[in-house]
């Protein structure tokens, strides 16, 4: 019987940061279904909490896609889902700080996929 075992990729400090940053902004997303203005507001919150909660696995289980998704989605997210108009109304501080969050995840997932880079490129 063979047994196979996965090394994770990535810098595991700055791996769990970038899980815990996705956590937050899953439950920042999630939490805020109900309070948006419009019920369309509403599903698109609702869908990117899901994805989020994806991307959460993804990194937990050392996937280097997972890294790259979480570089760019957030971003997609603000620029254009228009995640940035959170910032027009504030109904209470979970609505303020759902684009900061999504603004965190990307320098960290871009600093994990750096250091994937280099323990491929030093073995």
């Amino acid at each position: 019987m063979t047994v196979v075992k996965r090394a994770l990729s990535g810098h595991p400090p700055s791996r769990l940061l970038l899980a815990g940053l996705l956590a937050v902004a899953a439950f920042v997303h999630l939490a805020r279904i109900g309070s948006l203005p419009c019920a369309a507001d509403d599903a698109s919150c609702a869908g990117l909490g899901i994805v989020y909660l994806v991307l959460l696995g993804m990194v937990l289980l050392g996937e280097r896609w997972g890294y790259l998704a979480a570089a760019i989605f957030p971003l997609i997210g603000l620029i254009l889902l228009g995640d940035y108009r959170s910032f027009a109304y504030y109904g209470n501080p979970i609505d303020a700080m759902d684009p900061v969050v999504d603004l965190l995840v990307v320098p960290v997932a871009v600093f994990v996929i750096r250091a994937t880079m280099r323990e491929e490129c030093c073995r």
